[in-house]
């Protein structure tokens, strides 16, 4: 499948990786050519272009990855092409920008697809939340399969979907970060605290998935009565870890909705 991506940043160039490993023949347009031919000589097949003409030239999906304060811009850019042949699937990874809106600023489109993804999709072990006003074809399906787990949602929780999906791994990053200067400050390695810290995340993840049980019960069976997990979660919740995650993430919410773009407010 040929497909453009608009936009070589972190996003964009995760879900190049992706794509390209899987054999997919790849367009990549930037505003920074710089940016473009160095992520293509990270891959294998892609090809720079020096315009939008040509990036969208006979592709069957394009991928927005710019930032999106820059979405008018683009459309603006679009809106002289002369179109030949089907219409492309327009995939937007553009945080707040609404369905209505990318089918407003980009009319030529046919299908069109919101998501909210995770960086970690480059390594096709991502997490990636789509929604369409319109079924998906099995070709897009299979197209977003091999990013990582695709989570079809409902429009009105794409803010969440920011926090949730998009913005979390960093906070997991923080924690990680946490338990390896936690474990320096008990004498351990930094190198040796890191992997600790990643093996021990690992493991809590294998037994919750291969059990299928909710983390609480998972956690019982590591916590025995008097022991020393029982000791150290009594300062977790002290200090309060529950409530600072929640508190991120609706943060992140929060933000995503100030952010959030409709057909109206772009036209302005």
């Amino acid at each position: 499948m040929k497909i453009a991506i608009i936009g070589t940043g972190s996003m964009g160039g995760a879900f190049a990786k992706a794509w390209a490993s899987s054999g997919h023949e790849l367009v990549l347009y930037n505003r920074s050519r710089d940016k473009a031919e160095q992520l293509a000589k990270e891959l294998e097949e892609a090809q720079v272009v020096p315009s939008l003409s040509e990036a969208l030239s006979e592709v069957a999906v394009v991928l927005f990855a710019v930032k999106p304060k820059d979405v008018v811009h683009l459309s603006r850019e679009c809106s002289g092409l002369k179109w030949q042949g089907p219409s492309p699937t327009i995939f937007s990874v553009l945080a707040g920008v609404s369905l209505r809106a990318l089918q407003e600023l980009f009319p030529w489109g046919g299908s069109f697809f919101r998501s909210m993804p995770s960086l970690s999709i480059a390594y096709k072990r991502g997490v990636i939340a789509v929604t369409t006003s319109d079924p998906p074809p099995e070709s897009m399906k299979k197209l977003l399969s091999l990013l990582g787990e695709c989570f079809w949602v409902e429009e009105g929780l794409m803010n969440s979907m920011t926090a949730l999906v998009g913005s979390a791994p960093a906070y997991f990053c923080t924690l990680i970060e946490a338990f390896m200067q936690g474990g320096i400050e008990l004498g351990v390695p930094a190198e040796q605290a890191l992997n600790l810290a990643l093996c021990a995340a690992e493991g809590a993840i294998a037994i919750i998935r291969k059990q299928g049980v909710h983390p609480a019960v998972v956690h019982a069976q590591i916590a025995s009565p008097g022991g020393t997990t029982i000791a150290g979660q009594r300062f977790l919740e002290e200090y309060k870890i529950r409530a600072a995650i929640s508190a991120a993430l609706r943060g992140a919410k929060e933000r995503a909705e100030e952010m959030g773009y409709s057909s109206n407010s772009l036209k302005g």
